[in-house]
Formats: structure tokens, sequence, C-alpha cells
């Protein structure tokens, strides 16, 4: 018997075996292992996850002064201004809402501030009692951006109407209570989460930019799915309900984000850029993002590579929403057909991912689909 043979062809298929297992779990081959997630991490943590929640929080300081000054002597001039600032913070908003990990996902952030459409009777009876209690799960829908929209504008668009409820209603008082309330809730919860990412204090960013596995609890897979989730809420809770996708095509306007101030649109728009700012990496500058890994990894998507697929896909969607006028209430019903169209673009993308990019990054999705935020 040649014993050195059968050791050698015992060594040769070992060797085989373990090329084989490599193979497969880096299909890609080496790329991956020249690609610096941690610094990845690092720049979306610093150069986009912080500015924005920075700037949402002096938005909503802003937003506070805006309320306490029109409440303290309410008029046409100042609720213009308090209008502005809500808008401004609502807009500030959309950038930060894809962020529902560590500290934002231990307050329920996105699920706080953002429930639509908002519980008017709710909000009414809470006002007429003058007895509530926000944080309850019965006042779910009777908070945040949603409730403070409804208690500042009319769908009209006559603020005499607006003005009427905080002067001449026989409980004028409830409602400018009502309202500090409701900002003073929503700036609460936004500095919470804010302070608990920033290095002198909570320092979640530390950990964020430790963490740089691609398992479940990992911050690339964090940060992946709730880039999905949010996506999804774009595309089904503030375009596809409005446009009757889930309802056999009847058109339900009143469920529209903003939909008393009516500019749900540019509250989208606002969304779906700051999720293409995040994927690119793209702050103050331009840092490395999921796209830098998509090319370092050389993921494919039909004759092209993956990372243009998704920009390309990404722009068309942003183009179409483009087009449709706010409000998008009214356009539901009288251009049902343009809605439809930026519709079916976000749904385009929705493959490119939730499915093709999780997959080249080893990310597995893990969050049920849901119906609104």
């Amino acid at each position: 018997m040649n014993f050195k043979l059968i050791f050698f062809k015992s060594l040769q298929s070992c060797l085989l075996a373990g090329l084989l297992f490599f193979s497969a779990c880096n299909p890609d081959g080496d790329n991956t292992m020249d690609f610096d997630r941690n610094a990845m991490l690092e720049n979306l943590g610093n150069n986009i996850i912080l500015p924005n929640y920075a700037d949402l929080s002096d938005k909503m300081n802003l937003l506070q002064q805006a309320a306490t000054d029109f409440t303290a002597a309410p008029d046409n001039t100042k609720l213009t201004a308090l209008q502005a600032a809500f808008k401004n913070a609502y807009l500030s908003w959309e950038k930060c809402s894809a962020f529902e990990f560590g500290p934002a996902m231990q307050v329920s952030l996105r699920m706080s501030v953002n429930i639509f459409p908002t519980d008017s009777v709710q909000i009414q009876t809470n006002i007429s009692s003058g007895s509530y209690n926000l944080e309850t799960a019965g006042n779910a829908d009777a908070r945040g951006f949603p409730a403070i929209d409804y208690v500042l504008h009319k769908r009209s668009g006559n603020n005499t109407d607006v003005l009427e409820r905080f002067t001449a209603n026989s409980n004028a008082q409830g409602w400018k209570t009502y309202l500090l309330d409701l900002v003073t809730d929503t700036k609460s919860l936004v500095d919470v989460v804010k302070n608990n990412w920033e290095p002198a204090s909570g320092n979640y960013l530390a950990t964020f930019i430790s963490s740089d596995g691609t398992d479940v609890g990992s911050s690339l897979g964090e940060l992946v799915n709730q880039l999905n989730y949010d996506y999804e809420q774009l595309k089904n809770a503030r375009i596809g309900i409005p446009l009757g996708k889930q309802t056999l095509g009847v058109v339900l306007p009143d469920k529209c984000e903003a939909y008393y101030a009516g500019y749900s649109v540019e509250l989208a728009l606002e969304q779906i850029n700051g999720i293409k700012n995040l994927y690119l990496g793209f702050g103050t500058f331009n840092g490395s993002g999921l796209d830098d890994y998509l090319i370092a990894l050389d993921a494919r998507h039909d004759n092209q590579t993956l990372d243009e697929a998704i920009q390309a896909q990404l722009n068309l969607a942003i183009a179409a929403l483009q087009n449709v006028p706010d409000p998008l209430s009214e356009t539901v019903v009288n251009n049902e057909a343009i809605v439809n169209t930026a519709y079916t673009e976000l749904q385009k993308q929705t493959v490119l991912f939730k499915t093709d990019m999780p997959s080249a990054l080893s990310v597995l999705i893990t969050y049920q689909d849901g119906d609104g935020d």
C-alpha cells in the first residue's frame, strides 16, 4: 500500500474542500476583505446621523419658541411664523426617519412622533377634557407631527379659522395647552435620542461604529433593515395607501401625511432624498457609504453593477415624485395616473433595496412589513 500517495491525495482533498468552503462563504472573492466597514459606519454616524439629529433638535427648539410666542398672544403673523417653523421641523424629521435603531428604537421614536393619519376625534376629546397622557396607547395617533398638523391647519387653508381656535373658541386655553404639550412631547423624545447618540453624553455613536459585523443586531444589519423599512413606508403609507393600493383602487385622500397642511409630496421627497444620501454616505461631504461597499463587492444586477441600478432607479423614482403636485390628497382624486406612475417607480426600487442589496451584503431582512408609521 502506497501510504505517501494516500496521504498526498487526502491532503489534496482537504485543501480543495477548504477552498470550496471559502469560495462559498465569500462568492465575490477578496473584495469584501478590502472594504473598511468601520470607516463606513464612522462616516454615516458622524457625517449623516448625528448632524441630522442635531438639525432636527434645532428645528424643534425653534418650533417650541414659536409655539410659546404664539400662545402667549395669538395673532395671524405669529401663526404664520409658527406654521413655517412646524414645516421646517417636519421636513427635518423626514431625514431622521430611517434611523430607527439604537436610541430611537428604545423610545419607539418613529411610532411616537409620526403615526398618520392622526385621530382628530381623540385630539378634540383630549382638548375638551383637559386630562390626557400622550404616552398611553390610546393617544398613539393623537400626538407627534400629525397631531400638530391638525391643530395648526385647516383643510380650507383659512388661517382665520385656525386663529379662532386659540382666541374666540370657548376653550381657547385648551387648544393652547394641547399645542404646547404636543410640541414639548415631540421635542423631548428627539432630544433624548440625539443626546444618546452624542459622544459627550450617551455615546451610542461609539457602539454604532464598533459593531461592524453583518449579523442580526450589527450596525450594518440594523441600518439596512431600517433603510428598507423606511423606504417601504414611503412607498406604501405615504403614496400607496392614499392611492388605494390596499383598498382595491378606492383612493383614500384623508390617509395622506400632512393631510391638513397639504405638503405630503414635499415631505416624501425629503424622505427619499434622505434615504438616497444615507445610501451614498453623503452628508456635509461625500464619504464612504453602502454604494462603496457594493462596488467593493462587485455586486451585479443584470448587465450593470448593483450600485448603478440602485442609483438609476432612485433617480427615476425621485423624478416621478417631483411630477406629483401637492396637495397629494387632491391629486390622488384628480390625477390618479400621475401618482400611480410615481408608485410604480418606487415599487421597482423595492427589489433592489430589499432583495439584491441585503443579499450582496450578507444581511438578513428581519422586520415585518407594515402599513404605516
